[in-house]
């Protein structure tokens, strides 16, 4: 990387990546359960992408005289009006982009709400499934239970 040219391009994937993500985050709150593990995947290659190109950026602020500016503006921990001019345009634009990444951490909860649900909706469904009267288990033992102790061999111990 060799000027803010290039990092303004970064940033421009960036911000896409996390738009990206944010539509699948909040799909997630509204598809149907065997949609979720998918819309979860795509979540995970968006923020991989976006880790590498992070990343390469911070790899410039290494050699930039100015680096550690930088990279605080890219990181949104910066003072704007702390920063070096011609950085603060970098601090506008990765404002953006935290801006977006907030609304998903907001969403985050709801979707941590939505997959609990499911999950309690499929355990309710097992544990109905393996109780009662229609439970292969059930009949399972209900047939092979004659009233004799079970062992196994010359053990004589009782399973």
């Amino acid at each position: 990387m060799k000027n803010f040219d290039e990092i303004y391009e970064i940033h421009k994937t960036i911000k896409s990546n996390f738009l990206a993500l944010e539509q699948e985050t909040v799909a997630i709150l509204s598809c149907d359960a065997d949609d979720i593990e998918g819309h979860t995947l795509a979540r995970v290659e968006y923020l991989e992408m976006n880790k590498k190109l992070y990343e390469e950026i911070f790899d410039f602020c290494k050699t930039y005289e100015k680096g550690e500016a930088l990279e605080g503006a890219v990181k949104n921990t910066a003072m704007r009006d702390e920063l070096p001019e011609e950085i603060q345009e970098i601090f506008d634009r990765f404002s953006q982009v935290y801006a977006i990444i907030n609304r998903v951490v907001n969403v985050d909860k709801q979707v941590t709400e939505r997959i609990e649900r499911e999950q309690n909706k499929i355990i309710k469904q097992i544990k109905e499934m393996n109780t009662g009267h229609e439970s292969k288990a059930a009949k399972f033992y209900a047939a092979s239970d004659t009233g004799e102790q079970k062992h196994l061999g010359d053990s004589k111990r009782r399973i």
